[in-house]
């Protein structure tokens, strides 16, 4: 890929194209866990794979906003990247004394597409998740800390959720938590 970028014979932003069209096709989950192991083994890491994905879904809604297509198309192509970037994940073997991070959406958002991206470098990485879904109140995330086992917390919000003393609220009661 890096040689194709570098000879202009492809760029960056037709791959991201390329994925789009893809994940709006017809193509199946098994297609699309192939074509993120294919992504996975071009990259140096699942770090890097998720960072060119995230370019990815930032396009999707991108063109959501700018009515370039329906919201449906926008539900298609995430929900089908993000069922096979768990496939992905889930298959990346690990030590059952691992250490744990919890992934939890804050209650006033609805999107989960960010913790999914970081999901597998963190596997990768020798750390076991532990999901507490979207729209979860801070005080069950504090209560799941407060109740040990936990190493790290991540939490994730969208650039849709905008209210920027709540989310700050949020992390500092999760935070004092730690």
């Amino acid at each position: 890929r890096d040689a194709l970028e570098a000879s202009g014979l492809i760029s960056a932003d037709d791959q991201v194209h390329e994925w789009i069209d893809f994940l709006l096709s017809d193509s199946d989950s098994y297609a699309v866990v192939g074509a993120l192991r294919v992504l996975r083994g071009q990259c140096s890491s699942w770090r890097d794979a998720s960072g060119f994905l995230a370019r990815v879904t930032t396009e999707i809604g991108r063109r959501w906003r700018n009515g370039e297509f329906p919201i449906h198309q926008e539900h298609q192509a995430t929900e089908k990247l993000t069922r096979a970037i768990a496939q992905c994940s889930d298959s990346i073997p690990l030590s059952p004394s691992a250490p744990v991070c919890v992934l939890a959406v804050p209650e006033r958002e609805e999107h989960s597409l960010g913790l999914a991206l970081l999901e597998p470098c963190l596997r990768e990485l020798g750390w076991r998740t532990r999901w507490l879904g979207r729209k979860t109140p801070a005080s069950e995330v504090v209560a799941v800390v407060e109740k040990g086992g936990v190493h790290a917390v991540a939490l994730s919000a969208s650039a849709n959720c905008r209210d920027a003393d709540y989310l700050n609220g949020v992390a500092q009661a999760v935070g004092q938590a730690c």
